[in-house]
């Protein structure tokens, strides 16, 4: 929507009453990890609309996590306009319709899609988005995001984000456990967002995509020697780009839900993440398990889009690496049992994400 368009909506929302206990959700993609882990631990009483980009696609997602029944429908339409105006609370991952100040009484939050890695907001020159609460893993955390929205300090509440729970409490472990066979390994590649399939600002510098295509091939070949599985995860928002190698696993969404399954179910079974600069590795701290980076492109990405961790070298819980032939090494020394870094990972988990099991549960608390 233009920026005329929302401010009509917030105008609207001073007009329309509140419907109590109603409460709006919405998330880029529709119903992600964030979502799926609110759902779970979703109050009898609350009444959830999703606001999703395809209806079908969302409910479709919704039946496969066997999730509770919740009303679905088109964020840009008149009901999905409509169910925003009437909530007494919208939930948004990145914010909705602009993110303003709601009227009468009603209330904003967002457990923010990502912690810490890359700055945003007002440190990139835009507006600040406006929340009432704002959720986050640490103490450090709530010191940027203060800045990034401009939020009084008590706005941000330290009770964990609530996919942090998915990790710890394994709702889908049965079916994750049909997934995974006896002894099997699993190794997870998550990418950040770099290039979008729409016009976005967030970056603009080069994509290694062929850097990680061999670095793809690379770890392919270890799941003949190892029983290691590779998961790529691509970035929702990011150009479908054909890593296929024997061995490798996609974990779209399409892909998982035909399993039953989310992200974090995946995740919270995996015993090796690489990655990047996506906060997946911060939400993953939690389990205790090694992380490895792999950043041919650091000092581009360090020059075009900016990391809120620095030096991201000092903070990222892993020994980084800028090749596939080093980042295979790497790999192999993790499955060899060889893990030089689990000490100062326990440092960074209790100074970014100390595990918080009622996290989802505490969210909905405080919000209601």
């Amino acid at each position: 929507m233009t920026s005329l368009s929302n401010r009509l909506v917030q105008l609207l929302d001073h007009l329309v009453p509140a419907d109590q206990g109603s409460v709006a959700c919405h998330s880029i993609p529709d119903v992600d990890d964030m979502v799926v882990a609110l759902l779970d631990a979703k109050p009898p009483s609350v009444a959830v609309t999703i606001l999703a980009s395809d209806r079908r696609a969302a409910r479709l997602r919704l039946s496969a996590l066997d999730l509770p029944a919740v009303r679905v429908v088109g964020k840009d339409s008149l009901r999905g306009l409509w169910a925003h105006l009437r909530s007494a609370y919208s939930i948004s991952t990145h914010g909705v319709f602009g993110a303003m100040r709601r009227g009468r009484g009603k209330k904003s939050s967002t457990p923010w899609h990502g912690e810490l890695s890359k700055p945003i907001g007002v440190f990139l020159g835009r507006e600040a988005r406006h929340f009432d609460h704002v959720a986050v893993s640490s103490q450090n955390s709530r010191i940027l995001r203060v800045a990034e929205f401009y939020l009084p300090p008590d706005n941000v509440l330290v009770i964990g984000t609530p996919r942090q729970a998915t990790l710890i409490h394994q709702p889908r472990a049965e079916r994750v456990a049909a997934t995974k066979s006896p002894g099997e390994r699993w190794v997870m590649f998550v990418p950040t967002f770099r290039q979008a399939r729409r016009s976005r600002i967030d970056y603009d510098g080069s994509s290694p995509e062929e850097e990680t295509r061999q670095a793809l091939a690379d770890l392919s070949g270890l799941t003949r020697d190892h029983d290691v599985t590779v998961w790529l995860r691509p970035h929702p928002l990011a150009d479908p780009v054909d890593y296929a190698s024997p061995g490798l696993r996609l974990a779209t969404d399409e892909a998982l839900q035909d399993a039953g399954l989310s992200l974090y179910d995946v995740l919270a079974a995996t015993d090796l993440l690489i990655s990047d600069y996506s906060s997946v590795w911060v939400d993953y701290l939690i389990l205790d398990r090694p992380v490895l980076g792999f950043c041919p492109d650091i000092d581009e990405y360090r020059r075009a889009r900016g990391l809120a961790l620095e030096p991201y070298e000092q903070w990222f819980p892993g020994r980084i690496t800028t090749t596939g032939e080093e980042l295979c090494a790497a790999t192999v020394e993790v499955l060899e049992g060889k893990d030089s870094e689990g000490q100062r990972r326990g440092l960074l988990r209790s100074l970014l994400a100390e595990p918080r099991p009622g996290a989802a549960q505490e969210y909905w608390s405080t919000l209601l």
